[in-house]
């Protein structure tokens, strides 16, 4: 019952490319307005996460893809960071 409430409740999805150093703490958050429907091409869902809500680590090739929807790009240096892609909820409470 509180999921749905929840649910109900929820105004809009935003995403952000998370960075964090080789010590797990988080460099950069990265606002990124990508449809829901191309993410999903860039970044296969989880069975049980539809609509991408969980973090998901990103390959250097999603990086890239996602790149081309940012106005500054994100130079990676996978051998120092880590990149996620995050989403977090604007509720009407």
């Amino acid at each position: 019952m509180q999921s749905k409430s929840l649910k109900s409740k929820l105004i809009r999805v935003e995403r952000t490319i998370n960075v964090y150093n080789q010590d797990n703490q988080l460099i950069s958050e990265i606002d990124i307005d990508v449809p829901i429907e191309r993410l999903k091409q860039i970044i296969v869902p989880n069975e049980d996460d539809p609509e991408l809500y969980d973090g998901y680590k990103l390959k250097e090739e999603q990086l890239q893809e996602l790149n081309g929807y940012l106005e500054n790009k994100i130079e990676p240096q996978f051998e120092i960071y880590s990149y996620f892609l995050v989403a977090g909820g604007i509720y009407d409470w």
